[in-house]
Order: structure tokens, then sequence, then C-alpha cells
């Protein structure tokens, strides 16, 4: 399958990533972007759900930020834990 002249092959991506920490929490995410330095296109992510949870991967809702929680290992969650997921929250 060929790809379209025009389409760029997005083969110089640039990736950032962000440490956000919440106080009275040992709750940890690392918020990542990317965007193409060919085109200029941002990476847009998909298969995790929308919103924000201490359990599991999510993403924005426009797919252009993927956010991972993350724990110390052997840690157990410390302070107020909320989910907040499209169609639901859960406490």
């Amino acid at each position: 399958m060929s790809m379209p002249e025009n389409q760029c092959p997005h083969s110089d991506m640039h990736f950032n990533v962000h440490h956000q920490a919440f106080h009275d929490s040992n709750l940890h995410y690392l918020e990542i972007t990317g965007k193409c330095k060919i085109c200029g296109k941002q990476a847009e992510f998909r298969g995790m759900p929308i919103g924000l949870s201490p359990g599991q991967p999510t993403m924005a809702a426009d797919g252009l930020e993927v956010r991972i929680p993350w724990f110390g290992e052997d840690e157990e969650p410390i302070g107020p834990m909320i989910s907040a997921l499209v169609g639901q929250v859960v406490s």
C-alpha cells in the first residue's frame, strides 16, 4: 500500500512528558503529548477512556494528551483518590 504524496510519514516525532503530582496524595501522573517536527501535526492517541483515573491510563477528550498514573514500587495509594471518566464518576 503506497502513501499519498502529501501525507507526512511522521518519522521525526517529538514527545513531551510532564510530571504532575497531587498535594496530600502520593499519586503522580505522566502527561504525554507529541508533535511531528516535519509537518507540525500533533499526535492523536486512541484506545483509552477519556478522563482521569488513578487506576488506569486515560486520555484527554481531544485525544492529544495521555495521562499515565504511577506510584512508587510497592506503595499503596495515600490520600483522596477520585476518578473522573466520561460517563461515570467514581471515588
